[in-house]
């Protein structure tokens, strides 16, 4: 993450940043890029860029460590070229272990129909986007050919934009119920904004689809990343 003077630019942006720029900004990266990956839930910016430079591009669960790289790069650039990605994560800890399946069991049931799904969506905000694809993300091993289902339950809207759904630790003790909120904006008269007030709409929209405050009881996240 880099931060600044009333501003901060999130990961996703950052790697997104440094892959834009590689080759004119790293002498280690002279000779081009063989290709850019990023973990499922982290921000769809990397994506756009991959697409606009014909590059590789590989999606994974799993921690990776990243060198940390210094790099001095106006961002309104960055986001004029390729839009901005609005990105924001909503923690839920400590939930009740059957009630954090439930709500997933109803976030992948609902997935079977997408006229349904929009309908909901539609009638929640009608400024938000069309829903175009739903699943429930699996990674298979280039390697092992090993596979890990149930990573997470995605919702993809026509205008790149993203819900993603992750449950973990459902033991005993509690589940803890991740929300990952992604907006992606092209206009360049709209990518200044603040995260929150940009996500506001898809924000609303993830809250009731999942029926959050239903299943939990919670009225809000334990954490705002």
């Amino acid at each position: 993450m880099i931060l600044g003077k009333r501003f901060f630019v999130t990961p996703s942006d950052s790697v997104a940043v440094i892959a834009a720029n590689a080759v004119e900004a790293l002498p280690y990266f002279s000779a081009g890029l063989k290709g850019v990956a990023r973990s499922m839930p982290t921000s769809a910016a990397l994506d756009v860029v991959a697409k606009h430079l014909n590059l590789k591009f590989f999606e994974f669960v799993g921690k990776k460590v990243l060198e940390q790289v210094r790099i001095i790069y106006v961002r309104k650039m960055h986001w004029a070229t390729f839009g901005r990605h609005y990105y924001t994560r909503y923690d839920y800890e400590n939930v009740d272990a059957g009630a954090a399946k439930e709500l997933m069991a109803s976030l992948v049931k609902l997935q079977s129909s997408l006229s349904e799904v929009n309908q909901i969506v539609k009638g929640i905000r009608s400024d938000v986007s069309s829903v175009v694809n739903a699943d429930e993300f699996e990674y298979k091993d280039p390697v092992d050919g090993s596979i890990s289902k149930h990573q997470g339950i995605r919702y993809l809207f026509e205008d790149g934009s993203r819900l993603v759904f992750r449950l973990s630790g459902t033991g005993s003790e509690g589940a803890t119920i991740r929300l990952y909120i992604e907006q992606y904006e092209k206009d360049p008269s709209k990518i200044g904004r603040e995260s929150q007030e940009a996500l506001g709409p898809l924000v609303e929209v993830a809250l009731k689809l999942s029926k959050r405050q239903e299943f939990t009881g919670r009225s809000a996240p334990t954490v705002i990343t």
